[in-house]
């Protein structure tokens, strides 16, 4: 048995990404002094990068549990797969090169009921878990 989890300094820039977004959206729709198209642009940008900011946060205290028996994800939102019932597995990896030696792989496992979706770049012991 062993445990992945999200670190800080991993998923730092992510916050970062949605405060930031965050504030420029959100200070664009409180700038705007009439109803127009572009507050509602502002407004569902805002909400994007909130959505994002609390994706990020319930993923800051998430953690992968392998067994030899399943695969649970602790936190919030809790999931456990069997690997006996294990029937689908997806496993995509995304460059941000040309030369193809930076990325992060997404591994995604199903078993018809349950869906747990994993990315690599953002777990200490990523090795051990993909």
């Amino acid at each position: 048995m062993f445990t992945c989890k999200y670190s800080r300094k991993s998923i730092s820039g992510d916050y970062i990404r949605a405060i930031i977004g965050l504030i420029i959206t959100g200070g664009l729709l409180l700038a705007a002094t009439k109803v127009t198209i572009f507050q509602y642009i502002f407004a569902a940008g805002a909400l994007l990068f909130f959505g994002f900011l609390l994706r990020t946060f319930l993923r800051q205290f998430s953690s992968f549990v392998v067994t030899k028996q399943d695969l649970k994800r602790v936190g919030l939102f809790k999931r456990s797969l069997s690997w006996d019932q294990l029937n689908n597995v997806t496993l995509k990896y995304f460059s941000t090169r040309r030369d193809r030696k930076a990325g992060w792989y997404q591994l995604t496992l199903s078993d018809g009921i349950a869906k747990i979706d994993r990315k690599s770049t953002r777990l200490n012991s990523s090795h051990r878990c993909i």
